[in-house]
């Protein structure tokens, strides 16, 4: 189904001026389209999108695969080459403990679509998006377990809450021997 320009904007919260675009929750199909049809048209300069995904999915990986995954399997093609073409960029976030258990703080996994993220999207090869984010970290893409580490050395949170969050537990303990710090397991098992 078609849809105007006010249309679209209604839907998705489009600014006065056209610039800003925020979808609240993208939770099915329709509001995949939707936001592929509003990039496709050309409405609005910057999108926002909330999506909740379980903890141990709120990688880049996941939040991409979900957006080409709510539609059928005939249609992934397009959809990846629209991603593609569109996607300027993911932020996947999760909430860790703060040390002394007073508030939360976040861990941001980043994501900047370059032209060889691009093509991975485009030729279904989204397993391989880490890698690119490990090379470009000059650039400012952050692996999560980098951001969970970062955490850990900065003092915030203890290195046994970001163990849990961690994605790749061996890498993250890698990481951690590197500043010597120790990860006490339940069942007193040292790492």
């Amino acid at each position: 189904m078609e849809r105007d320009e006010d249309e679209v904007a209604g839907l998705c919260g489009l600014d006065g001026d056209g610039y800003g675009l925020q979808i609240a929750h993208l939770s099915d199909e329709n509001d995949v389209r939707v936001l592929a049809e509003s990039s496709a048209k050309g409405i609005g300069k910057r999108f926002g999108v909330d999506m909740h995904l379980a903890p141990a999915d709120a990688t880049v990986l996941p939040t991409v695969d979900r957006i080409i995954d709510q539609f059928p399997a005939d249609r992934q093609a397009q959809i990846r080459t629209m991603l593609a073409s569109s996607l300027k960029g993911v932020l996947a976030q999760t909430l860790c403990k703060k040390v002394g258990g007073k508030g939360r703080v976040a861990a941001m996994e980043v994501l900047f679509v370059t032209s060889a993220v691009s093509n991975l999207i485009r030729e279904g090869k989204i397993f391989q998006i880490p890698s690119v984010i490990q090379t470009a970290k000059g650039q400012g893409m952050v692996l999560l377990n980098d951001a969970l580490f970062k955490l850990v050395v900065s003092g915030l949170v203890s290195p046994e809450e970001a163990y849990i969050k961690a994605i790749d537990k061996s890498n993250f303990v890698a990481l951690l021997k590197t500043r010597g710090i120790t990860l006490h397991l339940t069942g007193g098992i040292e790492q």
